[in-house]
């Protein structure tokens, strides 16, 4: 609410004012004014929380030269019914209906449609509740779209990344599927054979690095396994595995060499 006082000329100057109310329990004026022979001159300022039953004021007056300026904070009370409560109802609604907006206009729909929905439980009727819900469950679909086009994107991409040998790229795809929907069975699975690839990798890089190594534990253990030294035999095959875990023919021998301990054993 907007209100103008009016600008007059009296005996003894000029007075002009304005008053404003942008919100429940806010009203702010503003003037100026000027009297002949009086040490009241120049602007006025005022703000007020007027809550119908008690009011708390202050003003700013300018004063003539030679003056100080004024402040003035003053408080009233009506005997009575101190609460209105159709007042404080719509003022803690209208603050509860910009929090929606504002978190609607984040794009914070769940946030935004939790408050809607408690306006309504107090105020059934209150349409521009409504409306705003029915924007939030068309947008919500529209963004559950959207983001299942994103996934199969970026899962085209991480398949064709995996497929060429780009690991590092088909990893981040795959991470980004994740970051939409973390259950996602085709990223999961996508993740897990990339660290198998790298372990494979790792184990490769470890195989041609300790080449001499493994071959030196290999005639080791070959000659201890045919001198039937099992036991010592299995430790040279199980220090291989150690380099190499998939080295499949220290696999092969440490299995045979299991069954010949197992057949000494029950014998």
């Amino acid at each position: 609410m907007i209100s103008f006082n009016f600008l007059k000329q009296i005996k003894t100057g000029y007075v002009f004012g304005a008053e404003i109310a942008p919100f429940y329990p806010v009203i702010c004026r503003s003037g100026w004014r000027n009297y002949d022979g009086s040490i009241f001159k120049g602007v006025t300022v005022g703000l007020s929380l007027n809550f119908d039953s008690i009011n708390i004021d202050y003003a700013f007056s300018s004063m003539n030269s030679g003056y100080d300026v004024k402040h003035t904070v003053s408080m009233g009370f009506l005997i009575g019914n101190v609460f209105n409560a159709s007042k404080s109802y719509d003022y803690y609604l209208g603050i509860n209906f910009n929090k929606a907006k504002e978190a609607y206009k984040r794009k914070d729909y769940i946030n935004a449609r939790q408050i809607f929905e408690e306006i309504l439980v107090l105020c059934p009727d209150h349409e521009p509740s409504k409306c705003y819900l029915k924007k939030i469950a068309y947008d919500l679909i529209s963004n559950d779209r959207s983001l299942e086009i994103a996934i199969q994107k970026y899962l085209i991409k991480a398949n064709h990344e995996f497929k060429a040998n780009n690991l590092f790229k088909a990893q981040s795809y795959y991470n980004k599927v994740l970051g939409i929907d973390t259950e996602n069975v085709e990223a999961q699975n996508g993740i897990k054979q990339i660290q198998t690839t790298f372990k494979q990798i790792e184990q490769q890089k470890n195989g041609r690095k300790n080449a001499d190594k493994i071959i030196l534990l290999w005639k080791e253990g070959v000659e201890l396994y045919n001198d039937k030294n099992f036991v010592l035999a299995k430790e040279k095959f199980k220090q291989i595995i150690d380099i190499d875990s998939g080295n499949a023919g220290a696999l092969k021998y440490l299995d045979l060499i299991e069954n010949k301990i197992e057949r000494v054993s029950s014998s």
